[in-house]
Protein backbone atom coordinates (compact mmCIF):
# COMPACT_ATOMS: atom_id res chain seq x y z
CA UNK A 1 0.00 0.00 0.00
CA UNK A 2 1.54 3.27 -0.95
CA UNK A 3 1.88 5.79 2.01
CA UNK A 4 2.85 9.56 2.49
CA UNK A 5 5.26 10.68 4.54
CA UNK A 6 5.86 14.41 5.04
CA UNK A 7 9.59 13.87 5.70
CA UNK A 8 10.50 12.33 2.20
CA UNK A 9 12.10 14.35 -0.08
CA UNK A 10 10.00 15.12 -3.57
CA UNK A 11 12.69 13.17 -5.29
CA UNK A 12 12.40 9.55 -3.55
CA UNK A 13 8.08 10.34 -3.72
CA UNK A 14 8.46 10.92 -7.40
CA UNK A 15 10.43 7.67 -7.97
CA UNK A 16 8.19 5.86 -5.62
CA UNK A 17 5.10 6.78 -7.62
CA UNK A 18 6.49 6.14 -11.00
CA UNK A 19 7.07 2.66 -9.36
CA UNK A 20 3.83 2.06 -8.59
CA UNK A 21 3.08 3.34 -11.79
CA UNK A 22 4.95 0.29 -13.66
CA UNK A 23 4.08 -2.33 -11.68
CA UNK A 24 0.77 -1.92 -13.22
CA UNK A 25 1.71 -0.80 -16.88
CA UNK A 26 3.55 -2.99 -19.06
CA UNK A 27 4.18 -0.15 -21.35
CA UNK A 28 6.59 1.50 -17.91
CA UNK A 29 7.97 -1.84 -17.09
CA UNK A 30 11.32 -1.22 -18.96
CA UNK A 31 13.38 1.99 -18.02
CA UNK A 32 11.50 4.79 -17.44
CA UNK A 33 12.55 8.34 -16.41
CA UNK A 34 10.69 11.74 -14.39
CA UNK A 35 12.96 14.36 -14.51
CA UNK A 36 12.50 17.00 -11.84
CA UNK A 37 13.24 20.48 -13.52
CA UNK A 38 12.32 24.21 -13.19
CA UNK A 39 9.13 24.64 -16.58
CA UNK A 40 8.39 28.00 -16.94
CA UNK A 41 4.63 28.03 -17.41
CA UNK A 42 3.95 24.67 -17.00
CA UNK A 43 3.56 21.78 -14.34
CA UNK A 44 5.00 18.89 -16.55
CA UNK A 45 5.83 17.63 -20.32
CA UNK A 46 6.60 14.72 -21.85
CA UNK A 47 8.21 14.59 -25.54
CA UNK A 48 9.36 11.34 -27.05
CA UNK A 49 13.15 11.00 -26.86
CA UNK A 50 13.22 13.17 -23.48
CA UNK A 51 15.30 10.40 -21.95
CA UNK A 52 18.12 10.81 -24.90
CA UNK A 53 18.02 14.75 -24.28
CA UNK A 54 18.63 14.40 -20.47
CA UNK A 55 21.16 11.10 -20.51
CA UNK A 56 23.95 12.79 -19.17
CA UNK A 57 21.95 13.97 -16.33
CA UNK A 58 20.38 10.95 -15.70
CA UNK A 59 23.73 8.97 -16.14
CA UNK A 60 25.42 11.49 -13.73
CA UNK A 61 22.69 10.69 -11.21
CA UNK A 62 23.49 7.09 -11.81
CA UNK A 63 19.95 6.14 -13.08
CA UNK A 64 20.22 5.33 -16.43
CA UNK A 65 19.14 2.14 -17.60
CA UNK A 66 19.08 2.35 -21.16
CA UNK A 67 16.09 3.73 -23.63
CA UNK A 68 12.72 4.24 -22.16
CA UNK A 69 9.67 6.80 -21.52
CA UNK A 70 10.66 10.04 -19.68
CA UNK A 71 8.67 13.23 -18.76
CA UNK A 72 9.76 16.04 -17.04
CA UNK A 73 7.54 17.48 -14.22
CA UNK A 74 8.13 20.33 -11.38
CA UNK A 75 8.03 18.79 -8.45
CA UNK A 76 8.90 22.25 -6.62
CA UNK A 77 6.44 24.34 -8.21
CA UNK A 78 3.73 21.95 -7.93
CA UNK A 79 4.23 21.08 -4.37
CA UNK A 80 4.76 25.31 -3.56
CA UNK A 81 1.63 26.51 -5.05
CA UNK A 82 -0.55 23.39 -4.27
CA UNK A 83 0.35 23.74 -0.56
CA UNK A 84 0.30 27.20 -0.20
CA UNK A 85 -3.54 27.29 -2.06
CA UNK A 86 -4.32 24.47 0.51
CA UNK A 87 -3.08 26.56 3.48
CA UNK A 88 -5.39 29.38 2.08
CA UNK A 89 -8.19 27.14 2.02
CA UNK A 90 -7.99 26.35 5.72
CA UNK A 91 -6.34 22.96 5.66
CA UNK A 92 -3.67 21.89 8.29
CA UNK A 93 0.09 21.24 7.31
CA UNK A 94 -0.25 17.67 7.13
CA UNK A 95 -3.74 17.82 5.01
CA UNK A 96 -2.23 20.57 2.71
CA UNK A 97 1.32 18.21 2.41
CA UNK A 98 -0.80 15.59 1.45
CA UNK A 99 -2.61 17.70 -1.22
CA UNK A 100 0.48 18.75 -2.60
CA UNK A 101 2.29 15.32 -3.10
CA UNK A 102 -1.31 13.87 -4.74
CA UNK A 103 -1.32 16.86 -7.26
CA UNK A 104 2.53 15.59 -8.06
CA UNK A 105 1.59 12.34 -8.36
CA UNK A 106 -1.26 13.20 -10.90
CA UNK A 107 0.97 15.25 -12.65
CA UNK A 108 3.37 12.20 -12.94
CA UNK A 109 0.48 9.54 -14.54
CA UNK A 110 -0.47 12.67 -16.53
CA UNK A 111 2.31 12.60 -18.51
CA UNK A 112 3.04 8.87 -18.37
CA UNK A 113 -0.24 8.49 -20.23
CA UNK A 114 1.32 11.14 -22.64
CA UNK A 115 3.86 8.51 -23.42
CA UNK A 116 1.57 5.47 -23.41
CA UNK A 117 -0.95 6.97 -25.44
CA UNK A 118 1.74 8.08 -28.89
CA UNK A 119 4.81 5.74 -27.99
CA UNK A 120 7.67 7.25 -27.36
CA UNK A 121 10.28 6.72 -30.53
CA UNK A 122 12.37 9.89 -30.20
CA UNK A 123 14.00 9.16 -33.25
CA UNK A 124 10.88 9.92 -35.34
CA UNK A 125 10.46 13.12 -33.56
CA UNK A 126 12.62 15.84 -32.15
CA UNK A 127 15.85 13.67 -31.69
CA UNK A 128 15.95 13.18 -35.54
CA UNK A 129 18.16 16.44 -36.12
CA UNK A 130 20.79 15.08 -32.90
CA UNK A 131 21.17 15.46 -29.31
CA UNK A 132 22.20 18.79 -29.53
CA UNK A 133 19.89 20.60 -32.13
CA UNK A 134 17.27 18.54 -29.72
CA UNK A 135 18.21 20.12 -26.46
CA UNK A 136 18.19 23.73 -27.89
CA UNK A 137 14.81 22.94 -29.70
CA UNK A 138 13.11 22.18 -25.85
CA UNK A 139 14.95 24.67 -23.83
CA UNK A 140 13.19 27.19 -26.48
CA UNK A 141 9.85 25.31 -25.99
CA UNK A 142 10.09 25.71 -22.34
CA UNK A 143 10.54 29.69 -22.06
CA UNK A 144 8.12 30.19 -25.29
CA UNK A 145 4.92 32.24 -23.96
CA UNK A 146 2.13 30.39 -22.49
CA UNK A 147 -0.25 29.14 -25.44
CA UNK A 148 -3.62 30.98 -25.67
CA UNK A 149 -6.31 30.87 -22.85
CA UNK A 150 -9.06 27.77 -24.61
CA UNK A 151 -11.70 29.17 -27.21
CA UNK A 152 -9.07 31.86 -28.73
CA UNK A 153 -6.30 29.34 -29.66
CA UNK A 154 -5.68 30.23 -33.71
CA UNK A 155 -7.85 28.04 -35.43
CA UNK A 156 -5.50 25.28 -36.79
CA UNK A 157 -4.69 24.11 -32.84
CA UNK A 158 -7.83 23.23 -30.96
CA UNK A 159 -7.52 23.48 -26.81
CA UNK A 160 -7.88 19.74 -26.75
CA UNK A 161 -4.88 19.33 -28.85
CA UNK A 162 -2.87 15.84 -27.44
CA UNK A 163 -5.51 16.10 -24.66
CA UNK A 164 -7.83 14.09 -27.26
CA UNK A 165 -10.49 11.07 -26.30
CA UNK A 166 -7.58 8.51 -27.13
CA UNK A 167 -5.79 10.22 -24.31
CA UNK A 168 -8.74 10.87 -22.04
CA UNK A 169 -9.13 7.12 -22.46
CA UNK A 170 -5.30 6.30 -21.88
CA UNK A 171 -5.92 8.77 -17.79
CA UNK A 172 -8.90 7.06 -17.22
CA UNK A 173 -7.20 3.37 -17.46
CA UNK A 174 -4.24 4.49 -15.87
CA UNK A 175 -6.32 5.83 -12.86
CA UNK A 176 -7.74 2.87 -12.77
CA UNK A 177 -4.72 0.57 -12.11
CA UNK A 178 -3.45 3.80 -9.81
CA UNK A 179 -5.94 4.34 -7.70
CA UNK A 180 -5.90 1.11 -4.82
CA UNK A 181 -2.33 2.45 -4.00
CA UNK A 182 -2.37 6.06 -4.95
CA UNK A 183 -5.11 8.40 -3.91
CA UNK A 184 -6.28 10.07 -7.23
CA UNK A 185 -9.27 11.31 -9.39
CA UNK A 186 -9.25 11.27 -13.04
CA UNK A 187 -9.66 15.27 -12.63
CA UNK A 188 -6.20 14.86 -10.81
CA UNK A 189 -5.09 13.21 -13.49
CA UNK A 190 -7.03 14.85 -16.24
CA UNK A 191 -9.37 18.42 -15.70
CA UNK A 192 -11.04 18.35 -19.35
CA UNK A 193 -13.04 20.90 -18.59
CA UNK A 194 -9.31 23.27 -19.07
CA UNK A 195 -9.26 21.84 -22.77
CA UNK A 196 -12.59 23.29 -23.51
CA UNK A 197 -14.30 19.83 -23.05
CA UNK A 198 -16.83 18.97 -20.33
CA UNK A 199 -15.83 18.22 -17.20
CA UNK A 200 -13.75 14.91 -16.02
CA UNK A 201 -17.31 13.54 -14.16
CA UNK A 202 -19.16 13.55 -16.86
CA UNK A 203 -15.99 11.25 -18.67
CA UNK A 204 -16.13 9.34 -15.45
CA UNK A 205 -19.51 8.62 -16.12
CA UNK A 206 -19.08 7.72 -19.82
CA UNK A 207 -16.09 5.65 -19.43
CA UNK A 208 -18.36 2.68 -17.28
CA UNK A 209 -19.27 2.21 -20.92
CA UNK A 210 -16.40 1.72 -22.38
CA UNK A 211 -16.81 -0.89 -24.93
CA UNK A 212 -16.80 -4.88 -23.67
CA UNK A 213 -13.30 -5.64 -23.46
CA UNK A 214 -11.54 -8.81 -21.94
CA UNK A 215 -8.19 -7.28 -20.30
CA UNK A 216 -6.79 -7.59 -17.03
CA UNK A 217 -4.28 -5.10 -15.11
CA UNK A 218 -1.49 -6.99 -17.53
CA UNK A 219 -3.37 -5.97 -20.68
CA UNK A 220 -0.99 -3.09 -22.35
CA UNK A 221 -2.84 -0.12 -22.32
CA UNK A 222 -1.98 0.78 -25.93
CA UNK A 223 -3.73 -2.51 -27.21
CA UNK A 224 -7.16 -1.14 -25.27
CA UNK A 225 -6.69 2.18 -26.60
CA UNK A 226 -6.83 0.83 -30.25
CA UNK A 227 -9.79 -0.61 -29.42
CA UNK A 228 -13.02 1.13 -30.81
CA UNK A 229 -14.47 3.17 -27.26
CA UNK A 230 -17.87 2.28 -26.41
CA UNK A 231 -21.16 4.34 -28.11
CA UNK A 232 -21.70 6.56 -24.92
CA UNK A 233 -18.15 7.76 -24.23
CA UNK A 234 -17.70 8.29 -28.04
CA UNK A 235 -20.76 10.70 -28.19
CA UNK A 236 -19.75 12.21 -25.32
CA UNK A 237 -16.86 13.07 -27.43
CA UNK A 238 -19.07 14.21 -30.59
CA UNK A 239 -21.01 16.46 -28.38
CA UNK A 240 -18.33 18.20 -26.67
CA UNK A 241 -16.17 18.26 -30.40
CA UNK A 242 -19.75 19.81 -31.86
CA UNK A 243 -20.28 22.45 -29.11
CA UNK A 244 -16.76 23.90 -29.43
CA UNK A 245 -16.91 24.17 -33.18
CA UNK A 246 -20.13 25.42 -32.78
CA UNK A 247 -18.88 28.76 -30.85
CA UNK A 248 -15.30 28.92 -32.57
CA UNK A 249 -14.84 31.35 -35.40
CA UNK A 250 -13.60 28.02 -38.08
CA UNK A 251 -15.43 29.71 -40.88
CA UNK A 252 -15.64 27.70 -43.93
CA UNK A 253 -13.07 25.21 -42.39
CA UNK A 254 -15.77 24.07 -39.21
CA UNK A 255 -16.94 21.54 -40.60
CA UNK A 256 -13.52 19.81 -41.77
CA UNK A 257 -12.01 20.38 -38.93
CA UNK A 258 -14.92 18.97 -36.77
CA UNK A 259 -14.89 15.81 -38.74
CA UNK A 260 -10.66 15.21 -38.37
CA UNK A 261 -11.59 15.49 -34.95
CA UNK A 262 -14.71 12.86 -34.16
CA UNK A 263 -12.14 10.58 -36.65
CA UNK A 264 -9.64 10.79 -33.32
CA UNK A 265 -12.09 8.35 -31.35
CA UNK A 266 -10.53 5.95 -32.52
CA UNK A 267 -7.03 7.76 -32.46
CA UNK A 268 -6.99 7.33 -36.71
CA UNK A 269 -7.69 9.86 -39.13
CA UNK A 270 -10.48 8.36 -41.02
CA UNK A 271 -14.12 9.95 -41.99
CA UNK A 272 -16.17 10.51 -38.56
CA UNK A 273 -18.74 8.06 -38.15
CA UNK A 274 -22.30 8.64 -36.97
CA UNK A 275 -22.86 8.21 -33.11
CA UNK A 276 -26.10 7.78 -31.12
CA UNK A 277 -26.88 8.93 -27.56
CA UNK A 278 -26.70 12.75 -26.75
CA UNK A 279 -24.64 12.23 -23.49
CA UNK A 280 -25.35 15.57 -22.84
CA UNK A 281 -25.32 15.62 -19.44
CA UNK A 282 -24.55 13.77 -16.30
CA UNK A 283 -28.41 13.14 -15.80
CA UNK A 284 -28.63 11.96 -18.99
CA UNK A 285 -25.97 9.35 -19.05
CA UNK A 286 -27.68 5.76 -17.78
CA UNK A 287 -26.06 4.17 -14.93
CA UNK A 288 -23.95 1.09 -15.64
CA UNK A 289 -27.23 -1.21 -14.32
CA UNK A 290 -29.63 0.33 -16.43
CA UNK A 291 -31.26 -0.44 -19.78
CA UNK A 292 -31.05 2.74 -22.22
CA UNK A 293 -33.42 3.58 -24.48
CA UNK A 294 -33.25 6.52 -26.62
CA UNK A 295 -35.95 7.81 -28.71
CA UNK A 296 -34.74 10.51 -31.04
CA UNK A 297 -31.96 9.75 -33.91
CA UNK A 298 -30.56 13.34 -33.60
CA UNK A 299 -29.63 13.94 -30.01
CA UNK A 300 -28.55 17.48 -30.14
CA UNK A 301 -31.94 18.13 -31.27
CA UNK A 302 -32.61 18.31 -27.52
CA UNK A 303 -32.28 21.41 -25.68
CA UNK A 304 -29.65 20.06 -23.19
CA UNK A 305 -30.34 21.92 -20.19
CA UNK A 306 -33.61 20.87 -19.90
CA UNK A 307 -33.38 17.14 -19.04
CA UNK A 308 -35.87 16.28 -15.87
CA UNK A 309 -35.94 12.39 -14.86
CA UNK A 310 -39.18 11.22 -13.98
CA UNK A 311 -40.51 7.51 -12.07
CA UNK A 312 -42.61 5.19 -14.40
CA UNK A 313 -42.97 2.34 -12.95
CA UNK A 314 -41.07 0.57 -10.22
CA UNK A 315 -37.71 0.02 -11.88
CA UNK A 316 -39.04 2.01 -15.15
CA UNK A 317 -37.92 5.85 -15.53
CA UNK A 318 -37.71 8.05 -18.29
CA UNK A 319 -36.07 11.77 -19.08
CA UNK A 320 -37.82 13.89 -20.65
CA UNK A 321 -36.47 17.51 -21.99
CA UNK A 322 -37.56 20.46 -24.56
CA UNK A 323 -36.59 20.46 -28.23
CA UNK A 324 -33.82 23.26 -29.23
CA UNK A 325 -36.09 24.99 -31.40
CA UNK A 326 -38.51 25.80 -28.13
CA UNK A 327 -41.64 24.96 -29.45
CA UNK A 328 -43.95 22.58 -27.75
CA UNK A 329 -43.47 21.14 -24.40
CA UNK A 330 -41.59 19.08 -23.03
CA UNK A 331 -41.48 14.91 -24.38
CA UNK A 332 -39.96 12.03 -23.58
CA UNK A 333 -36.19 11.65 -24.96
CA UNK A 334 -34.95 8.46 -23.47
CA UNK A 335 -36.06 5.27 -20.91
CA UNK A 336 -34.04 3.93 -18.57
CA UNK A 337 -35.12 0.13 -17.12
CA UNK A 338 -33.00 -1.55 -13.75
CA UNK A 339 -31.38 -4.80 -15.56
CA UNK A 340 -31.75 -5.94 -12.22
CA UNK A 341 -35.71 -6.06 -12.47
CA UNK A 342 -35.66 -6.40 -16.06
CA UNK A 343 -33.64 -8.25 -18.60
CA UNK A 344 -33.55 -6.65 -22.05
CA UNK A 345 -35.88 -8.29 -23.75
CA UNK A 346 -38.28 -7.62 -21.37
CA UNK A 347 -37.42 -3.89 -21.44
CA UNK A 348 -37.66 -4.01 -25.31
CA UNK A 349 -41.02 -5.59 -24.73
CA UNK A 350 -42.40 -2.90 -22.72
CA UNK A 351 -41.56 -0.30 -25.06
CA UNK A 352 -43.07 -2.13 -27.39
CA UNK A 353 -46.26 -3.14 -25.47
CA UNK A 354 -46.54 0.20 -24.91
CA UNK A 355 -46.31 1.57 -28.61
CA UNK A 356 -42.75 3.95 -27.96
CA UNK A 357 -40.40 3.73 -30.72
CA UNK A 358 -36.88 4.18 -30.28
CA UNK A 359 -34.14 5.02 -32.47
CA UNK A 360 -30.97 3.54 -30.01
CA UNK A 361 -30.41 0.74 -27.52
CA UNK A 362 -27.71 0.37 -25.11
CA UNK A 363 -28.01 -2.82 -23.17
CA UNK A 364 -27.05 -2.23 -19.14
CA UNK A 365 -23.29 -3.80 -18.69
CA UNK A 366 -21.06 -3.74 -15.38
CA UNK A 367 -18.74 -1.18 -15.47
CA UNK A 368 -15.41 -1.56 -17.35
CA UNK A 369 -13.61 0.43 -14.72
CA UNK A 370 -15.79 -0.02 -11.20
CA UNK A 371 -13.34 2.05 -9.45
CA UNK A 372 -12.94 5.11 -11.56
CA UNK A 373 -13.99 8.78 -9.75
CA UNK A 374 -14.27 11.81 -10.71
Amino acid sequence: MFTIDPEEGLSSFTGRVLDTAAATVPELAGPAYIIGMELPHMRGVHIPGLDQIFRPEIEAAGKWQGPGPAAAVDQAQIYQRMFAAARAAGLDEQRSDLEARRQIAACIIHELGHAIDKGDDGEQGILSHGPEIARNAFDNFLHNEPLPEPFTVAASIVPWKSHDLRFIRCCAILHSRVIPDLPLRLSDIIETSLYGLSPARTYARAMQFDGDFDFDDRTPIREILDLSPGDILKAKWRQDVLRWFQRSPMGDKETEAAEQALALCNGRRAKAEAVPVAAASDDYLPQPFEHFYELRPTPEDWLHDSFQSETVADGIRRMVAKLRTGEGDEEPAAYYFDCNRFSLPDATGWMEAHGIRYAHCVPAKNATYPQLTA
